[in-house]
């Protein structure tokens, strides 16, 4: 670590020790427009570098339905990618499957 001329460590140095120094925060990610929208995928990767991200979101859009939860039925949720997983259900579905496998 490069030392600064006071004795303290150089900005890169210092990010350096936060980086090792502290867990990247999980990070979890749904929608309304689904799991294949560009905009959940465009999201993700803006997020990656601050932390290790999940996206759980539904099949297919449904914002009509956006805070709906699924009582009389199972849920299945599919992995679509590293990372991504679709789930037959609303968003609130997603969100409580996130938050539970947590």
């Amino acid at each position: 670590m490069r030392m600064g001329p006071h004795g303290q460590a150089g900005e890169q140095g210092a990010e350096l020790l936060l980086r090792s120094s502290v867990p990247m925060p999980r990070i979890l990610v749904t929608n309304d427009d689904g799991v294949h929208s560009e905009g959940i995928r465009a999201l993700a990767a803006a997020l990656s570098p601050l932390g290790a991200v999940t996206v759980i979101a539904p099949v297919s859009e449904s914002s009509a339905i956006g805070h709906a939860l699924t009582l009389r039925r199972p849920l299945r949720i599919d992995p679509v990618a590293e990372g991504f997983y679709a789930v037959d259900g609303t968003p609130t579905d997603c969100v409580n499957l996130g938050w539970q496998s947590c």
